[in-house]
């Protein structure tokens, strides 16, 4: 009994000693999203320019998300959009549109270069607000 005693002892001495550090609050990470929503009945890829009024597809092949038909995919900031769009060039934001069948058919320089987008989406934060933040397509 004596030896539970003891080791019951140090058991809440340690759980005090930690209790007592602080630990330094680590800043949570606030996600700012809209979505792109396919009413279409084939997938479709988007990709997000901050270029405009430079309306040629980025070079951001790596950057591109996915659309499953009836569905909608997340884009993400981390930066509220007031402060994204106070940063752009014409405070406007350009979503490319493509056919997932082109995406999967071409090289991407083909695809830039020959323009092969099903719609680009010129958007305005205000835009964006009225909309609950959904970009659909078509």
């Amino acid at each position: 009994m004596k030896y539970l005693n003891n080791t019951m002892k140090l058991f809440i001495s340690i759980f005090i000693l930690l209790s007592a550090i602080t630990c330094e609050e680590v800043p949570f990470d606030k996600v700012y999203r809209f979505w792109v929503e396919n009413k279409s009945d084939k997938g479709i890829v988007f990709l997000v320019s901050y270029n405009y009024p430079d309306t040629l597809i980025p070079d951001t092949y790596n950057k591109i998300r996915g659309v499953a038909t009836g569905t909608k995919t997340p884009f993400d900031s981390h930066d509220k959009w007031e402060e994204v769009f106070s940063k752009l060039p014409a405070d406007t934001l350009s979503i490319f549109i493509f056919s997932a069948d082109t995406i999967s058919s071409y090289d991407w320089q083909i695809i830039r270069s020959n323009y092969k987008i099903l719609k680009r989406y010129d958007i305005s934060l205000d835009y964006l607000n009225n909309n609950k933040g959904i970009i659909t397509y078509p």
